[in-house]
């Protein structure tokens, strides 16, 4: 029964992969930094996950996490994101904030913005003239349940 299972799960992760994916094209824009926290002057809130966003990437990925949870490099991603989707909790949490969201791959990070970073995963916060980290790699790796990365994210935010 086991085995059916996972050759279930493995085909859902396939056709997820491979006819599911979006494509969208990423407009580049340049930004600078500035250090932004009061939720009144912060306009945009992205995520930024330490995954590519090619079709093999995302397929590896998904078996990385299902087969060798302890292997998986992004811990934003195994705290928000259950097998197929990102958990409800999570995606109530960030529809509570009175802000944009952007989830965007570490690649796709790269080409939109032209910011000489790469330590990932990280969360960055925006207005219409600049962006800053909001929260490091360092501290998104530091928690190991949602609602501790809630609690991070609400103690940083000034309302």
């Amino acid at each position: 029964m086991n085995v059916i299972k996972w050759l279930l799960v493995i085909l859902a992760g396939f056709l997820m992969v491979f006819f599911l994916w979006p494509s969208k094209k990423i407009i580049p824009q340049i930004v600078v930094y500035k250090k932004v926290i009061a939720v009144k002057d912060i306009t945009k809130i992205t995520l930024v996950y330490n995954a590519k966003a090619d079709r093999w990437s995302v397929f590896k990925d998904f078996f990385v996490k299902e087969f060798t949870p302890a292997e998986y490099p992004c811990n934003l991603c195994s705290i928000t994101f259950g097998t197929f989707s990102m958990k409800q909790e999570w995606k109530t949490f960030l529809d509570s904030l009175p802000i944009e969201k952007e989830y965007l791959h570490k690649d796709e990070f790269a080409k939109k913005y032209s910011l000489p970073y790469n330590e990932f995963p990280v969360i960055f916060v925006a207005n219409a003239n600049a962006i800053a980290m909001f929260v490091s790699q360092k501290e998104i790796n530091s928690v190991h349940s949602l609602p501790a990365l809630q609690q991070l994210i609400q103690q940083k935010l000034r309302y």
